[in-house]
Parts: C-alpha cells; structure tokens; sequence
C-alpha cells in the first residue's frame, strides 16, 4: 500500500484531467459502499474516534461506513482515499448535544476548494445539479445517477458533458 507522501507526490504529477478521471474511477470503484443521500448535505455522518490534527486517509474506511454523501461527497471521499490532505478538524463540527464529541459535516465550500485543479467550480455545480435533479428522471436510484455521472467523466477524458446524448443507451436503464 502506498505512503501518504507517495499518494501526494503521485497526484503533484498528474494533469487536471487525469485527476479528475482517477476520482471518477474510484468513485465508481467504491461505489457499493456508499450510502447516498439526497440534497442539501455533501458528507455527514458519525464522527470518528482520531485526534483533530490526524489525516483521514488511513481511517477512510470507517469515514465511508458513517457517512451518508450526494455526488459531490461521494467524490470528496475518492479524493481522499487517493490523495489524502485532509486533516479530521476540516470536517468534523461539535454535536450540538454532546461537549467533546464531533460529527462529520464536509460543507460545499471546502469541497469545491479541494477540488481546485481538478474540476472548475461550473462543472462541480453541473454535477450536483445532475445528480440532484436533471438525470433522475432517467436514472431514479442515486446509485444509478453517480455512476452515470462517473462513466461520463471518464469517457470524456476528465470533463463532466451535461448531455444525456452523450451517455451510452445501455446505460440508461
């Protein structure tokens, strides 16, 4: 298994688009162990048992098993289990009922800003607006509507077409 360092050196080398395609890959990877939720929440679940100032990445197994994620969030984990730099503290928040006890809150802004020099922040909204509402007529099971979105990056070398024309009639289904 490859270091942190290793993971961080190997994403400095990569272009824009090879990145963009190693998130879609690995979102579509890993796509069984999501849990997807609807709008209005990027990653939130049960906080983990680590230290603040520890990276994530090690623990991104327990941090898919608590959380439930959209599009977006999905793809926030995939860029963690691939290229690390994140730190707990970035997305945890206090409970509101319990004193020292954390819940995992990724808010919008901070995704977008890990995604600098990966995807543009237009195509990041074109994404969640797919996946939030403009595929699921077609694609009604989340699961479903991120794969597609996955595939579609992929096979456009890292840029996200929103054009239902542009997704392989088989895969509508």
């Amino acid at each position: 298994m490859q270091s942190i360092k290793q993971k961080n050196d190997q994403f400095k080398g990569m272009t824009k688009k090879e990145k963009a395609v190693a998130v879609a890959k690995d979102v579509l990877k890993h796509l069984r162990s999501l849990k997807f939720t609807g709008c209005a929440s990027y990653c939130e679940g049960d906080g983990l048992n680590i230290s603040k100032d520890e990276n994530v990445q090690p623990h991104i197994s327990k941090l898919v098993k608590n959380c439930e994620v959209c599009a977006l969030g999905g793809m926030f984990l995939s860029y963690i289990r691939l290229f690390d730099n994140v730190k707990y503290e970035k997305i945890i928040e206090p409970k509101y009922y319990e004193e020292n006890e954390y819940q995992i809150h990724v808010d919008r802004d901070y995704i977008i800003d890990k995604f600098k020099g990966i995807f543009d922040r237009d195509v990041l909204d074109c994404i969640e607006d797919a996946y939030e509402g403009g595929w699921d007529e077609f694609y009604p099971d989340p699961r479903d509507r991120i794969k597609a979105i996955m595939k579609n990056i992929v096979k456009n070398n890292g840029r996200f077409i929103d054009d239902l024309d542009n997704v392989e009639e088989d895969e509508v289904w």
